[in-house]
């Protein structure tokens, strides 16, 4: 298989609202919609130089030579879809990738991947090699978040959000001063995810999700569970939302929002706990000095 080494600027643009559309629509119409933002997408990253590369369900993937076309696509991206029922958020990086025919491999492709998943509806999240690429003189219109640890990466990525005068809500990292470490435990089925401080688990459908549930009624991004500086916050991404069960047995349905998480208790997307079918995700949160691999999971 011919391949080569190159350095890019890597873009992922995914659709959200898919699932909801497929239920009020129909399955026809739907896809006829999503095939046709798609196309949108590709012609965008076309029209600003980028290479198509492939689809894999809701996502575009493309490459661009630097980060500056790269930010213009996911401009007009984003602003293609900010009315209506779908809309896109987009990771971006710059760095080497390894190049076939037909696809991308490499760690910047995972890890443009990862910002995607945890973008909002209508956000642009970058690393700090894309942002840094970016010319002064255009500026530069976005906030950092924080350091930011994803599964399989060794250190921290500073991580930037796309800031856009548009009401979009965005990513929020939980920052309150605290020198207590927390480990969080996830057990689904016969799986433990641990997530120390500064680390975000992502729960939903997609394949690069932490922890994958692979139901139909589960978003592909369902929720983020978030360790910052001595607290653990739960968002829900969801069109359906997402129940949780504290210790003390309070019952919460969040849908689109956040909620700090406290001592050990259940998580369940789409569905109650008490329902048939429901899928149990178990959390746990302990005071550790203990530094977990998030990269690896039990059995």
């Amino acid at each position: 298989m011919p391949q080569k080494s190159i350095e890019v600027a890597v873009l992922l643009a995914d659709i959200s609202g898919s699932t909801p559309l497929y239920e009020r629509v129909g399955d026809a119409a739907a896809v006829l919609q999503i095939g046709e933002c798609l196309d949108r997408l590709r012609s965008i990253a076309d029209q600003e130089g980028g290479r198509f590369v492939r689809s894999r369900g809701d996502d575009v993937l493309c490459t661009f030579a630097d980060p500056a076309s790269a930010l213009k696509a996911a401009r007009g991206m984003l602003s293609s879809h900010s009315s209506g029922s779908l809309s896109i958020h987009a990771g971006g990086h710059f760095g080497q990738i390894i190049e076939t025919h037909d696809d991308l491999f490499g760690d910047a492709v995972n890890l443009t991947a990862r910002l995607a998943a945890l973008a909002t509806p209508g956000e642009l999240l970058v690393s700090r090699s894309f942002f840094e690429r970016l010319p002064e003189e255009g500026g530069r219109p976005f906030r950092l978040l924080d350091d930011v640890a994803f599964k399989g990466r060794n250190a921290p990525a500073e991580v930037y959000s796309l800031l856009e005068d548009d009401g979009t809500t965005r990513t929020k990292l939980m920052l309150p001063p605290s020198g207590q470490k927390l480990l969080v435990t996830l057990r689904y089925k016969d799986n433990s995810h641990h997530c120390n401080d500064r680390q975000i688990m992502s729960i939903g459908r997609a394949p690069e999700c932490d922890l994958v549930i692979g139901q139909p009624w589960i978003s592909r991004r369902h929720a983020v569970v978030t360790v910052r500086r001595g607290k653990v916050a739960i968002e829900d991404r969801s069109s359906s939302g997402t129940y949780v069960t504290i210790g003390n047995g309070r019952e919460l349905f969040m849908h689109r929002e956040s909620a700090l998480l406290t001592g050990s208790g259940i998580i369940s997307p789409a569905m109650r706990p008490s329902d048939a079918g429901a899928e149990i995700v178990h959390y746990e949160i302990i005071q550790s000095d203990r530094i977990w691999d998030v990269g690896k999971e039990d059995r």
